[in-house]
């Protein structure tokens, strides 16, 4: 072989050593790429269990705020009726004020009349 023809050869395998490296090198790359991927991945159902789980603490947060307004509405309902009964027995209270002055007055009444006849028997 002439001289001219091996430096041919070594070019060419100094080139294909070369792209063996290189092609090692990309797969290297790639691998790392695919363990990239697949730590994206885990990281991605990690948050969509933690997605998961927030919507199901919502979920029980909107069940327990529904029973607190449910509760809230059957106290005011209550607190209603105890209003009305006290209204009730304030009036009832006014008008047996009203029946004692009423029978108080009567009562001054016959006094002063029992006490005209008292004078008009004694004189």
């Amino acid at each position: 072989m002439d001289k001219e023809t091996k430096q041919i050869f070594e070019i060419i395998l100094n080139k294909l050593d070369t792209i063996e490296k290189n092609q090692d090198g990309m797969q290297k790359d790639m691998y790392s790429m695919q363990k990239n991927i697949d730590s994206m991945q885990k990281a991605q159902n990690n948050m969509q269990k933690s997605i998961d789980a927030t919507e199901s603490s919502i979920d029980r947060m909107q069940v327990a705020q529904n029973s607190i307004i449910k509760r809230q509405e059957l106290m005011e309902i209550r607190q209603d009726e105890i209003f009305e009964l006290v209204k009730a027995i304030e009036h009832s209270n006014k008008v047996k004020t009203a029946e004692i002055d009423n029978l108080n007055l009567k009562v001054a009444r016959i006094e002063g009349i029992i006490t005209g006849i008292d004078e008009l028997i004694t004189n």
